[in-house]
C-alpha cells in the first residue's frame, strides 16, 4: 500500500493526539509522540524492505491508497489476480463489507 509519507506522518499524529486526549493514555508530548512515530514509520520500513528482499516479483503487488479508496472491490480483486490466489467467497464478501465503511 503506498501513500505520501508526509500525509501518513501527519495523520498518524493528529489519529494519536486524538486517541491521548480522548482516552488520555499518557502524556501528548509532542516530542515523544514524534519520537514514537519515527521509530514505528522506521520499524515498517525495515519490515517492507525484507518482505522486498525476500519474496518472489510475483508474491508482492503494489496499491495506491487512492486507488483503494477510490474502488476497492475492483482493487482487491486485481490484487487477487496479481497473486494468483483463488477467488473466493470470503474476499469477495470482505470486499462488499469495506465499500459499505
Amino acid at each position: 500500500m503506498t501513500r505520501d509519507s508526509i500525509d501518513a506522518f501527519m495523520s498518524n499524529r493528529k489519529m494519536w493526539t486524538s486517541m491521548f486526549n480522548t482516552y488520555v493514555l499518557t502524556s501528548t508530548k509532542a516530542g515523544l509522540l514524534t519520537r514514537f512515530l519515527v521509530k514505528a514509520f522506521s520499524l515498517a520500513a525495515e519490515a517492507h524492505e525484507l518482505g522486498v528482499s525476500t519474496l518472489a516479483p510475483e508474491r508482492l503487488g503494489v496499491v495506491e491508497l487512492e486507488q483503494a479508496v477510490r474502488a476497492i472491490s475492483e482493487t482487491i480483486k486485481s490484487v487477487v489476480a496479481r497473486l494468483g490466489l483463488a477467488e473466493s467467497a470470503d474476499v469477495i464478501s470482505g470486499s462488499k463489507l469495506l465499500q459499505k465503511v
